[in-house]
């Protein structure tokens, strides 16, 4: 069973964690979001509990649901600590990959064709250190041109989030766990002996697709409530007891756009995602930090806030919120797009996600998705990788 389709079995078990879910939600309905039961549903418009890829009370990635119960089978060999430096090839087919496992090579044969998995970051890395890409690029890096193809690397797109933290009235939060070892040791305890307990929750809880303003044809941005607080990824949490609303436009206009750094292997690439740069995600951010503070000052959740620690009630104007939104906003970890499937002169895979003008050469990761979707990328690149299965079996 796939983790899309273990989706719900954990949904039910999130509503009784924490009442701050609970009053964020009615609070978006009094501020006028509809509540839903399921984002995938017929509309996706709405709010309330996600649906998380969860399993026994453990994230289920895509390595335990496929990869591990596969492990056995004679026909398949993991390598760990290896890293893709590069494919070769015969002519214009892909035969080969060289891989770096502790400083030696390996060399793996294709009898068929090469599959590629890296992600939006790793592939098109992997794509130009062989030779693939903007010639004009290749060149710079001192790389032989194998296929001159100018949108590797391009389309780059990702969501870009803007944090409003709160100070809680009352200890509700993931924050009062980790400043007490007792109720750490406690929830580590809950964990272990009865799967439930705030271990078992995912980042965001509950959230919601809404219009940024009346005149908007559909949702166009995504609340991630937090049931803690934080202000970059790995500042930690804050000392005091808080929780936070993640706003993030859904439908990004802005693109960017990754390079090599250098001909080595080693070395990181070049990311220039462009962030905010169109004045449409602009306007939807700043829209959506307004609707978010709609939310939290009607209804029940009002009663839980002490104040809006981040912004702050200081910022106020739409420059001062972009400012803020600027200076403290933050990627959700959705990059796709650099190695887009389409026909056009700047796709790099076909609809049966083959490379343009190279055989034997296929790719099946969130690269390719042509535009980012409007939500979370985990489970629709399960579903891209499904679809590749069915393809390279002949089943599609």
């Amino acid at each position: 069973m796939c983790p899309v389709q273990m989706a719900r079995r954990c949904t039910a078990n999130l509503r009784e964690r924490n009442p701050l879910c609970t009053a964020f939600i009615q609070s978006g309905v009094a501020a006028g979001i509809p509540e839903t039961e399921d984002f995938n549903g017929a509309s996706q418009e709405g709010i309330g509990f996600y649906h998380t890829t969860t399993r026994n009370a453990r994230r289920c990635s895509a390595a335990r649901a496929f990869l591990h119960p596969a492990a056995k089978r004679p026909n398949l060999r993991v390598l760990t600590r290896a890293t893709a430096d590069r494919l070769t090839f015969d002519g214009k087919r892909a035969t080969r990959g060289v891989l770096d496992r502790d400083g030696c090579k390996i060399i793996v044969r294709a009898r068929c064709e090469v599959v590629v998995a890296s992600g939006c970051v790793g592939l098109p890395k992997l794509l130009l250190l062989s030779g693939i890409g903007p010639a004009a690029h290749l060149a710079d890096m001192g790389i032989p041109v194998v296929h001159d193809l100018p949108g590797v690397g391009e389309n780059l797109q990702d969501h870009y989030g803007a944090i409003l933290n709160y100070r809680s009235r009352l200890p509700l939060t993931v924050n009062d766990i980790l400043v007490s070892k007792i109720k750490m040791l406690k929830a580590g305890l809950q964990y272990i002996l009865t799967r439930r307990g705030p271990l078992t929750i995912s980042a965001a809880q509950v959230g919601a697709f809404a219009r940024s303003h009346p005149g908007a044809a559909a949702p166009d941005v995504q609340f991630l409530f937090q049931t803690f607080s934080h202000d970059e990824y790995d500042a930690g949490l804050h000392k005091f007891s808080g929780f936070a609303n993640v706003v993030c436009p859904v439908r990004p206009q802005s693109r960017g756009y990754l390079r090599l750094r250098s001909a080595d292997p080693r070395a990181m690439p070049v990311m220039q995602p462009n962030y905010l740069s169109a004045d449409y995600d602009r306007r939807v951010l700043v829209d959506g930090v307004k609707l978010a503070r709609r939310v939290a000052a009607v209804g029940p959740i009002t009663d839980h806030i002490v104040e809006e620690f981040a912004p702050g009630s200081g910022v106020t104007s739409d420059d001062e919120i972009l400012a803020y939104c600027r200076e403290t906003g933050l990627s959700i970890a959705h990059q796709v797009g650099t190695c887009k499937m389409g026909t056009d002169p700047m796709a790099v895979v076909g609809p049966d996600l083959r490379v343009h003008g190279i055989a034997g050469l296929r790719v099946v990761d969130a690269s390719i998705m042509p535009a980012l979707i409007s939500g979370n990328t985990n489970a629709p690149t399960i579903m891209i990788a499904e679809k590749a299965a069915d393809m390279i079996r002949g089943a599609a």
